[in-house]
C-alpha cells in the first residue's frame, strides 16, 4: 500500500535496503574498516529476507536500493547474484537498481553486478575529492570492453521506464526542499566544489490532514503490557508525581541535534539520514498542562531525595531509549 500510494503521485518509490542489512556496526566498508558480512544460507534469505522485496516488486516498485552491507562475502553493490539473479531474473524487477550513498566499492563490478544507478560518495582510498567509482571510468570501460554496451542501454532503459511512468515527463514539480540548508537560497549542486546559487527552499507546506493520521497509527500502536488494578486511565483528580527527562522537550531546542543525533528530551525518533525536523512537538509534560492535571515533575533520570511520595500518589515515569544509523 505504501508503495503504491506513493507511485500514485508520481514519485519513484524505493525499497530498500535489499538485503540482509540488518545490523549498523560494522555494516560498511572503508579504507580503514572492512565489513562484516551477513552470512545466510540460500533458504533463509529467500524464505525469511527475501519476501518484504517480492511483495514489493509485485507492487511495481520503481527502484531498489542495496544495503551497505554484504551478504555471504560479497558487497551489496557489487553482488550479481543478489542483483542479476534475485532481483531482476527471479523477481522479475523491471526498474533500476540503486547504490546507498557512499555503498558502491567498485566500478566495473558493480556495472556487470547489475547496479543502474550510482548515488553520491567518494571512492574510498581518496575520500571528500568528489571522485566515483564511475564518473569518466564508466566511459572508459565501455570503450575499452570492459563493460558492454548492452549493460549501459539496460541501465539507462530501467531509469527512463521508471521516470516515464511516473509520468515526471510532463508538468512535474521540480524539487522545493533541500535537506542541506534551512535557507531560501544555497548552492544548487551542493555536492559540487563550487555551484551557483539560487532558490532551494520554498517552504511549501504538504503536511494537509497527516497530522490527525499520524495521531491515530501512534495510538493504535500503543502496547499496554499491563494494567493492574485498572490505574488506567488516570483520574482527573489524581496527584501526579512524574519523572524523567523524557518527560519534557529538549530545552536546547527540539531540532537542536542535526539528525536528530542525541538523546536529549523527548524522544521522537531515532537518528540518522532517514529523520526528519519536527514542525512541532507536543510532549507528555504538554499533555499534563493541556489538560490541567496536577503534577510535580522532577526534570532528572535519577530517583530525587526530595520527592517526598505518599500512598495517595501516582508516579508516571518517562523513560527513552535512543537508537540510529551508524555514522554518528
Amino acid at each position: 500500500m505504501t508503495i503504491e500510494g506513493i507511485q500514485s503521485v508520481g514519485v519513484i518509490a524505493t525499497l530498500k535496503h535489499l538485503i540482509a542489512n540488518e545490523q549498523e556496526q560494522y555494516r560498511m566498508y572503508s579504507a580503514v574498516k572492512p565489513g562484516i558480512p551477513s552470512n545466510l544460507d540460500d533458504r533463509t534469505l529467500h524464505e525469511l529476507y527475501l519476501w518484504p522485496f517480492a511483495e514489493g516488486v509485485r507492487s511495481g516498485v520503481g527502484a531498489v536500493m542495496m544495503g551497505y552491507n554484504a551478504v555471504n562475502g560479497t558487497a551489496c553493490s557489487q553482488n550479481s547474484y543478489l542483483i542479476n539473479g534475485i532481483l531482476k531474473d527471479e523477481l522479475g524487477f523491471q526498474g533500476f537498481v540503486m547504490s546507498d550513498w557512499l555503498a558502491q566499492i567498485s566500478g566495473v563490478a558493480s556495472a556487470l553486478a547489475g547496479l543502474d544507478m550510482s548515488m553520491p560518495g567518494d571512492i574510498h582510498t581518496v575520500p571528500l575529492l568528489g571522485n566515483s567509482y564511475w564518473m569518466y571510468e564508466y566511459s572508459r570501460s565501455l570503450l575499452n570492453g570492459t563493460i558492454p554496451v548492452d549493460r549501459l542501454d539496460d541501465s539507462a532503459t530501467r531509469i527512463l521506464a521508471a521516470y516515464f511512468q511516473m509520468g515526471q515527463d510532463y508538468n512535474y514539480p521540480r524539487p522545493n526542499f533541500d535537506t542541506n540548508t534551512q535557507d531560501a537560497e544555497g548552492p544548487l549542486y551542493p555536492g559540487a566544489l563550487v555551484s551557483p546559487r539560487g532558490i532551494v527552499n520554498e517552504f511549501v507546506n504538504v503536511q494537509a490532514n497527516h497530522a490527525v493520521i499520524a495521531r491515530k497509527v501512534a495510538r493504535d500502536a500503543i502496547t499496554l503490557l499491563k494494567n493492574q488494578h485498572a490505574i488506567l486511565p488516570l483520574a482527573s483528580n489524581a496527584t501526579l508525581k512524574v519523572f524523567g527527562t523524557d518527560a519534557e522537550k529538549n530545552p536546547d531546542g527540539i531540532n537542536s541535534c542535526a539528525d536528530q543525533g542525541c538523546n536529549k528530551g523527548t524522544l521522537g525518533m531515532g537518528w540518522g539520514s532517514g529523520s526528519a525536523r519536527y514542525p512541532y512537538m507536543d510532549s507528555s509534560l504538554d499533555g499534563f498542562k493541556a489538560r490541567g492535571a496536577g503534577y510535580q515533575f522532577f526534570n532528572t533520570d535519577s530517583f530525587p531525595s526530595d520527592s517526598n511520595p505518599s500512598s495517595r500518589d501516582t508516579a508516571v515515569v518517562f523513560v527513552g531509549a535512543d537508537a540510529g544509523e551508524n555514522y554518528m
